[in-house]
């Protein structure tokens, strides 16, 4: 499991906004003082916000297992799509043909 946690973990586990877990995202690193390149711990996140690091890891761990059975939509309904399982990882083949097409104008 990761031991770093992103915006999108934040918004998930307070139900906020993007803009808002990003703006949580720079106060922990401020108050730690932590520059723009280094990550936040999920231990920095339980840490400044006195909050159980179980919950927190449920949610990134419910996160991390719809990754890997979310199957990939196709909006265009002419491809055909392959999918090959291996290693707990799905693997997507996309079949294309030759040709391709906008499905608006362009100018």
């Amino acid at each position: 499991m990761r031991q770093v946690i992103t915006a999108k973990d934040i918004q998930l586990y307070f139900g906020k906004k993007p803009s808002m877990s990003f703006k949580m995202m720079n106060q922990i690193k401020k108050h730690f003082g932590k520059l723009k390149h280094q990550p936040v711990t999920i231990a920095d996140f339980c840490q400044y916000y006195n909050v159980e690091q179980a919950g927190i890891e449920m949610i990134i761990k419910e996160i991390e297992n719809n990754k890997l059975k979310s199957n990939i939509e196709l909006i265009d309904s002419e491809n055909q799509v392959e999918i090959l399982e291996s290693n707990e990882q799905s693997v997507v083949v996309y079949k294309t043909n030759d040709s391709y097409s906008f499905s608006k104008r362009t100018w």
